[in-house]
């Protein structure tokens, strides 16, 4: 079964070399893929472990792109992958904390995730800054 997923995945074309790098280039990915046909495929893989299937469904579901809009679900994907040492997650899901997500803002959540993507990611890094000079002076 995860064989025949993984293949209709990439018939898809939403492999991780195309796959949504982060939450705003969702527009610049291959104009060909049908979000709403690769979401249940999405979904399966994620479900089976694969960061990048989970960073893509969380970003799918932040955007409300190829399935109804649910941040907090998206927050949900977002952690596993970045639970996985996924930067992107750990970006965005820093940034869904940051904003909040219907919610009241979690700077203290938003400076953990910030700092672990900051290890690789140098907007991440800037941004923790900003939030940690932000936290300082309040």
């Amino acid at each position: 079964m995860q064989i025949l997923v993984a293949v209709l995945w990439i018939m898809l074309g939403a492999t991780s070399a195309g796959a949504i790098p982060y939450e705003d280039e969702v527009a610049s990915t291959d104009a060909n893929v049908d979000f709403t046909q690769a979401a249940p495929f999405t979904r399966s893989l994620a479900k089976l472990g694969h960061a990048w299937a989970q960073f893509d469904l969380a970003t799918m579901l932040k955007n409300g792109i190829g399935v109804r809009l649910d941040k907090k679900e998206a927050m949900v994907w977002y952690r596993k992958a970045a639970e996985q040492k996924h930067v992107g997650a750990m970006r965005n899901l820093a940034r869904l904390y940051q904003v909040g997500t219907g919610e009241a803002q979690d700077p203290v959540h938003a400076y953990f995730w910030y700092s672990l993507a900051a290890v690789s990611d140098e907007e991440a890094k800037k941004v923790r800054d900003q939030l940690e000079h932000q936290m300082s002076a309040e």
